[in-house]
Order: structure tokens, then C-alpha cells, then sequence
């Protein structure tokens, strides 16, 4: 069975990529480009992994992943937090996140990120 992703990014160009090469490595992705877009689906229909970006137009992905981190539903699965902008030492102060991911980044080493956490899930 697939492992579903769900990607929380608001640069159209960095969502459609990531999604065309996480489905070419047979991930299910659900895309959404704005928190508000994607409240309740975290909980509604949980996934294997989230990615999401720190910095979006209605909120901050940070504080986003330690909601997620701290609901019983949702704590268990990994989320992977990318930036352009954040230090990767700063996020790993301030959010509970399993990976960090810097923009412009190396979509082998995301992906090679994404299948160790979700072996380490399994």
C-alpha cells in the first residue's frame, strides 16, 4: 500500500515539484497550499508523513508541527519542515520536528529523509 504524504506548501512551483517527484517514488500526496486549507485534514484523514514549509501567507508551519506533535491523534507521524528562510538550528529550537529540510534543497536527500522516517515508523 502507498504511504500518503501530506504536503503543506504555498509556492505553487515548489508544491507541483515535490509532488510530481513524490509520486513518481509511489507516495499518495495531498497537497495544500495554506493552513487554513489544511485544518481538520491532519485529524480527519491522518497520513503516513507531513512536509511541511515554515513559512506560509495565513500562518507559521512551526507552530503548526508542535500543534500536530502535541494532539494524541497526530503525534506519531513524522513531519519534515522545510525553509528557505529559518536556520535549521534555530526550527530544531523552537518546533518538535523530526527532519529539517533548507531551500533550495536536494530532492534525493528529501526523499532518502522521507523513506528513513517512515521505515523507522513501520
Amino acid at each position: 500500500m502507498r504511504k500518503k504524504i501530506i504536503l503543506l506548501e504555498d509556492n505553487d512551483g515548489i508544491r507541483d515539484m515535490l509532488k510530481f517527484f513524490l509520486e513518481d517514488e509511489n507516495f499518495q500526496v495531498a497537497e495544500y497550499a495554506s493552513i487554513g486549507s489544511f485544518i481538520g485534514v491532519a485529524t480527519n484523514s491522518p497520513p503516513d508523513l507531513f512536509i511541511l514549509d515554515v513559512m506560509l501567507g495565513d500562518g507559521n508551519g512551526m507552530e503548526l508541527c508542535n500543534k500536530l506533535k502535541s494532539d494524541e491523534k497526530t503525534r506519531h507521524i513524522p513531519v519534515i519542515m522545510m525553509s528557505a528562510h529559518e536556520d535549521i538550528y534555530r526550527m530544531r529550537e523552537i518546533c518538535t520536528a523530526d527532519e529539517f529540510a533548507s531551500k533550495p534543497f536536494d530532492i534525493f536527500e528529501l526523499i532518502l529523509k522521507i523513506r528513513n522516517l517512515l521505515k523507522e515508523k513501520e
